[in-house]
């Protein structure tokens, strides 16, 4: 009798163990989808984020582009000795038509295909200069 009450207590703990141990594998995993779902989410946020502003982003570093060759070209306007003013006068509408496309393009009032234009335009009016 004492025989059959051992193997009786070994077979429950082995099932006992067997619980513990799938339920230890399940959890594991059930954690390691989360965490693969959260990784999926934050880069499809990520990408749709950056497909969303990467036109204002590129809009906002080409007139940054520019707006640093306009004060070389004020630098090299100020060693001219003919017609200073006119030059500098030009210099500063170009100066004022690229902060008010860079208040545009960060207050986000322009649509991302007008940012492709705006900056056709922008590299058509620097040529030209």
């Amino acid at each position: 009798f004492q025989m059959l009450k051992k193997l009786h207590g070994q077979a429950n703990n082995r099932r006992v163990q067997f619980a513990v141990l799938a339920f230890n594998k399940w959890t594991k995993i059930a954690q390691w989808r989360m965490r693969c779902i959260v990784n999926i989410q934050k880069n499809i946020r990520m990408w749709s984020t950056r497909r969303h502003f990467l036109p204002r982003i590129e809009g906002v570093r080409a007139i940054k582009g520019s707006m640093s060759k306009i004060s070389v070209m004020i630098e090299i306007a100020r060693n001219i000795k003919y017609d200073r003013e006119a030059v500098m006068k030009e210099i500063d509408e170009m100066s004022e038509f690229l902060e008010g496309e860079m208040g545009q393009l960060k207050a986000g009032q322009v649509h991302t295909d007008l940012i492709q234009l705006k900056l056709g335009r922008l590299r058509i009016k620097l040529k030209f200069y």
